[in-house]
């Protein structure tokens, strides 16, 4: 073969044997995580145990070849207890270390099916590309036939309920026959594919042509916003979007990806258009680059606020990605005209370290959620953060069992009655969408302390101040007025009007209409309940004159609520109204 793969003959009792132990592994995927809805949180052996089902299924169906089948097996079932065992150890299954956990046996695995085709211990760089390839569109090709399948058995349910059969859709509403179904197409799947290896070969080599037919606009598009950085400077990646860590990562990433799509598995499959393999060449160095700037940005973000698991997450990720800028920025200068050989040989030296990595990671060895919450809490106790600041939502319920026993002791022993109330409010909550978090908290206190009351500035009762900061009409950018005289037992909550902004500026002869829609507070026992009814305030056309009047008033206060009559009409159909009311 063209990638120095060994070359299989054809088994087609694989499809079959696939068939079977995929639909079985399915049906008792299904029963293991149907016990893990049912039973107690504190019951993780339920779910390790379905982790190992997936995994050894998953695993072995990839790398099952007849010749040395039971090195598959063995390598698949070390694969589930690895995952198991983790799982159970972990006691959570949290989504990072699960995430690294998978990722180190992607990659274990065609290092694998290398060692197994060769008897021995190998890391030729050729085969482990070709069978990495080959293991990603298998993935993606698998999955997708799944998806046709379900389509189709759906057709044909609803085809036989046009005669009155009807188990066909009796069955789809069951979850393990859903859970059978996807397992039985999938390891047929892949079992036929991997009869056809030319099919597998050509996808793949569809795949690389289309990544690098697009690597010249990519490459273009990184070199070009790489150059505007020193014109523009950093502070707006920071300013536009609180997501500029994982864009430039997903930059980096992409990039990596379509310079081995186009420089494929060894020199023959280097694209003869020589745009292409210039295109590849100037991508390559923007990876470091790439990768600093969001060093940077998850720098800035620890340095001002401290530490979490997400950003020790995205730190972790950053370093791969330095490690991969360097190694090949190594490779360009070490390779020079044979640059793609230096990438490829790297590659490999870079997937065993990214392996042993996320391994690693996904172990309880290193604790971000402990190192988290001691950093955070130093941060709370030194003054750093305020107990109103301080996200109580995230230490209770995304830092792990650190954070939550954290949280426990300042229910008790923290420093101040604020910190004790605030974490007791965190433990009762059921939930951290139960929970306002840290923004919400400070754009609440912001919009109120914003808030203009009329007609005379008084205090809001507490009860009142909930009901207002429900309303989502009010914000910091267009404050809102309460028409509250102190002791009524109603209350209106109305926006800037929108001509307000625009007539503080308006020069000339400028028109413009004023309109606002207040909300109906009324209070009820002892809280404020919304009315339905919804009042809308229209002023006529305004020239600049009355205009400038009313934002005087607007400033001043001068705000009030009249009684006026208004003639309303509506239409009736025999004694039955059938429109809204209308002047």
């Amino acid at each position: 073969m063209s990638d120095d793969r060994r070359e299989y003959p054809a088994w087609p009792a694989r499809a079959w044997v696939l068939l079977v132990l995929g639909a079985a592994l399915g049906l008792i995927f299904y029963h293991l995580m149907d016990s893990v809805g049912r039973g107690s949180d504190k019951n993780v052996l339920p779910l390790a145990a379905a982790s190992f089902v997936a995994v050894v299924g998953l695993t072995f169906a990839f790398t099952l070849e007849r010749d040395r089948w039971l090195w598959t097996l063995y390598f698949a079932v070390a694969c589930g207890l690895v995952m198991g065992g983790i799982i159970y150890w972990n006691s959570e299954a949290e989504g990072w270390r699960l995430a690294s956990l998978l990722l180190s046996i992607g990659i274990a695995a065609p290092l694998f099916q290398v060692v197994r085709d060769e008897g021995r211990w190998n890391l030729g760089q050729r085969p482990i590309h070709a069978h990495a390839w080959t293991n990603a569109v298998l993935w993606c090709a698998g999955w997708a036939f799944v998806g046709l399948s379900f389509l189709l058995v759906l057709l044909l349910s609803q085809l036989f309920s046009l005669v009155g059969i009807e188990v066909l859709q009796r069955l789809l509403r069951k979850g393990w026959f859903d859970a059978m179904l996807a397992g039985a197409a999938l390891g047929a799947v892949i079992g036929l594919l991997r009869d056809r290896d030319k099919v597998l070969g050509l996808l793949q080599r569809v795949v690389t042509i289309v990544l690098s037919v697009l690597t010249p606009f990519l490459a273009i598009g990184l070199a070009m916003f790489l150059l505007s950085l020193p014109f523009t400077g950093l502070a707006p990646l920071w300013r536009e979007t609180v997501a500029t860590t994982p864009i430039l990562l997903t930059c980096a990433l992409v990039a990596a990806i379509f310079v081995n799509a186009t420089i494929g598995n060894g020199p023959d499959e280097e694209p003869k258009a020589r745009v292409l393999i210039w295109s590849a060449l100037l991508l390559l160095p923007t990876i470091l680059p790439l990768a600093i700037v969001a060093a940077v940005s998850v720098g800035k973000r620890i340095g001002q606020y401290g530490f979490t698991p997400d950003r020790l997450w995205a730190a972790t990720c950053i370093l791969v990605a330095l490690g991969y800028g360097v190694a090949y920025l190594t490779a360009l200068v070490w390779g020079r005209a044979r640059w793609p050989d230096r990438v490829r040989q790297l590659n490999v030296w870079l997937s065993l370290g990214i392996c042993g990595l996320a391994l690693v990671l996904a172990t309880p060895l290193l604790d971000f959620g402990g190192m988290s919450t001691r950093d955070q809490i130093a941060r709370l106790q030194d003054g750093r953060t305020k107990a109103e600041d301080f996200d109580w939502a995230a230490m209770a319920f995304d830092f792990g069992p650190a954070g939550r026993r954290a949280v426990e002791r300042l229910k008790i022993a923290g420093d101040t009655p604020d910190i004790r109330a605030e974490a007791a409010t965190a433990l009762s909550a059921k939930s951290k969408w139960s929970m306002d978090s840290t923004q919400d908290r400070r754009r609440d206190k912001q919009m109120l302390a914003s808030l203009k009351i009329v007609p005379k500035p008084v205090a809001l009762p507490i009860a009142l101040q909930e009901a207002v900061r429900k309303q989502y009409i009010c914000s910091t950018d267009r404050p809102c007025t309460v028409y509250w005289p102190e002791g009524a037992w109603e209350a209106l909550v109305f926006a800037e009007p929108s001509c307000i902004k625009a007539l503080r500026t308006a020069t000339g002869s400028q028109f413009g209409s004023c309109t606002t829609q207040p909300v109906v507070l009324r209070r009820s026992v002892n809280k404020w309940v919304k009315s339905s009814e919804m009042l809308t305030v229209a002023d006529p056309i305004l020239g600049l004159a009355p205009g400038k009047q009313i934002v005087k008033s607007w400033d001043e206060g001068d705000v009030t609520v009249k009684d006026i009559t208004v003639r309303r009409r509506q239409i009736f159909v025999g004694d039955r109204p059938v429109s809204e009311p209308f002047e």
